[in-house]
């Protein structure tokens, strides 16, 4: 269903050996049924997301698809960390909506991550700049405010009152 979409596909015939193959390969997306041998969907999700810590599992989104379709069985997949869950039987233009909307979001998730780290380097870049080490260096403390030999620009002078203040509320 999805690789005639264009998508690679890696079938798992166990939640052991979903696992397993994911040591090989780390997939964008994961379709995961409940009912599997040897470890249910539950159990398989589970160790993936507290393997997250290690190998960086936890954001791989994954989408259960179960012919269990009472609630509980539904929200027992969210709580151990499933993103979405499409009860069998399925149509397939649902099934490739939803990979699609995940995969648009998970990228957007990640853009959004790179940004952020980039905008991080761009203002410790400014900061080191502006006022030399970083705040708080493994060198000692620096203290822009009270540098005496780095003169603050005229139009910056009416700031130095306030950062002392929070300066001194930072530390209680």
């Amino acid at each position: 269903m999805l690789s005639t979409q264009g998508y690679q596909v890696k079938k798992a015939v166990s939640g052991r050996f979903a696992l397993q193959s994911l040591e090989v390969i780390k997939p964008d997306l994961i379709l995961l049924d409940i009912n599997m041998p040897d470890m249910d969907g539950y159990e398989v999700c589970q160790v993936l997301k507290d393997k997250c810590q290690v190998h960086n599992f936890a954001d791989i989104p994954v989408i259960f698809i179960s012919a269990l379709g009472e609630t509980l069985d539904k929200v027992k997949a969210f709580a151990v960390g499933g993103v979405d869950y499409v009860a069998k039987p399925f149509q397939v233009e649902e099934v490739i909506a939803r990979v699609e909307n995940h995969l648009k979001l998970q990228a957007a998730k990640l853009e959004i991550q790179k940004l952020n780290e980039d905008l991080e380097e761009r203002v410790k870049e400014r900061t080191k700049e502006s006022f030399g080490e970083p705040f708080g260096a493994a060198t000692g403390v620096s203290d822009p405010i009270s540098r005496k030999n780095q003169p603050w620009p005229s139009a910056l002078l009416h700031l130095i009152p306030p950062l002392r203040l929070l300066r001194g509320l930072c530390r209680w």
